[in-house]
């Protein structure tokens, strides 16, 4: 993707995540519409930008200071709303039943693991499947030679001594 197709591409999907949030009530017609608007700004300062570095080099100056200002306001709410990082009012968190239900069990759980432990019994369902290669031996394995002539690569005391050979 070029740098364009990039741009475009993120700048519709802050459109529709916006549009999908407004549909689902997450946030109301005054900040839908402040984003949108913004988001309008920031393209059409995008191709105003892009216009004015076509242009000769005096010229191009003067083109790019005016579009500052335009492009300072279109920076401000152009993905979401800061309004939409507050949290709300008093409510805070609810503690719904299931939250409570889930916390309760671990808590349970974990205080049973400590008990275990201060009397001297660990958890016995230790993993036991296959390990992960160390990555020395990964790197060894792909590039031998690199690894032997590098004296910087990670080693184990037999590939030390396999190199003092």
């Amino acid at each position: 993707m070029s740098r364009g197709q990039i741009l475009d591409a993120s700048y519709d999907a802050a459109a529709r995540l916006n549009e999908l949030k407004f549909r689902y009530g997450l946030i109301d017609p005054a900040t839908y519409e402040a984003v949108k608007s913004h988001q309008r700004a920031a393209k059409l300062a995008i191709a105003e930008i892009d216009e004015a570095l076509q242009l000769p080099e005096d010229e191009r100056l003067e083109a790019l200071t005016r579009i500052q200002e335009k492009v300072n306001d279109a920076n401000v709410d152009s993905l979401f709303s800061k309004k939409e990082l507050d949290w709300r009012g008093g409510e805070g968190l609810r503690f719904g039943s299931m939250m409570l239900r889930t916390l309760s069990a671990g808590l349970a759980e974990e205080a049973m693991h400590g008990f275990n432990r201060l009397v001297g019994r660990y958890d016995t369902a230790v993993y036991d499947g296959p390990r992960v290669k160390p990555y020395s031996q990964v790197m060894e394995e792909r590039f031998p030679e690199a690894v032997l002539n590098d004296p910087l690569a990670p080693r184990s005391a037999c590939q030390r001594a396999r190199r003092n050979l």
